[in-house]
């Protein structure tokens, strides 16, 4: 999960963006929140963070101005302006310091599953997606439990970027951590687990090969035989006359 701050100095808001939108559905986790940018700013000198969703008008600091003590600090750190104000001057300055997105208020939650969905892919692309869980390092053991899960569960549906995208990975980094972590290769994995599922439902004389080929996600029947008996050594059909 990406790290997120929340900056916001009106409470409810602030409880809100926090609580109650759903983050971790598109990768971010919110670290910590504040009512002020001062307060953000020692919070980031000891404490990892990748993105800021901050409000522009706040006692002591404005949103721009902390946007501007990242740019001069060269940080990494990707902001989101929330603003109720849409003149040039304030679009200008945000550009300049390089803000990702200028949301304008009342911002809809919509926008900003859209605006943070194009962020986390940023993000992605720029770590190779190597946050993801670098926060906890241990986390592989539970992630890698997670991954088999899911596909037990949607092994006739699923497929790489499908599983990426659930468990907010790059698939690319996906594949790489899967085989890592396993020994083996996704596909490999997803192939075997679809024709030990096909396996256990031939002993069902009822259902023929092509309906089996279909429950395991499996629309052309030759395609299925092929690696059926490419796993176990027999066609179908052949392993039913056995």
């Amino acid at each position: 999960m990406y790290r997120l701050l929340i900056i916001d100095d009106e409470y409810e808001i602030r409880l809100g963006l926090s609580n109650y939108f759903p983050w971790k559905e598109i990768g971010f986790e919110v670290a910590a929140n504040f009512e002020t940018p001062v307060h953000a700013l020692e919070y980031m000198t000891s404490h990892s963070v990748d993105a800021v969703l901050c409000d522009i008008k706040m006692p002591g600091m404005t949103g721009l101005e902390f946007a501007g003590k990242l740019h001069e600090a060269d940080s990494k750190v990707r902001i989101v302006i929330l603003s109720g104000y849409k003149e040039f001057d304030f679009l200008k300055e945000a550009m300049e310091y390089k803000v990702f997105d200028y949301l304008l208020k009342p911002v809809t939650h919509e926008q900003i599953h859209k605006t943070f969905s194009a962020l986390r892919n940023e993000l992605d692309r720029d770590n190779g997606n190597t946050a993801e869980f670098r926060q906890a390092p241990g986390n592989n053991t539970g992630l890698v439990t997670a991954i088999k899960t899911y596909l037990e569960t949607n092994y006739a549906s699923t497929s790489l970027e499908d599983t990426a995208a659930y468990i907010h990975m790059n698939p690319n980094y996906l594949s790489k951590f899967f085989k890592q972590k396993t020994g083996e290769n996704f596909s490999d994995y997803l192939i075997k687990l679809k024709m030990n599922k096909a396996l256990s439902l031939m002993s069902n004389h009822e259902l023929k090969t092509y309906h089996i080929s279909e429950m395991v996600g499996y629309n052309n029947p030759n395609n299925f035989a092929r690696a059926f008996k490419k796993l176990f050594g027999k066609s179908p059909k052949d392993f039913r006359n056995a």
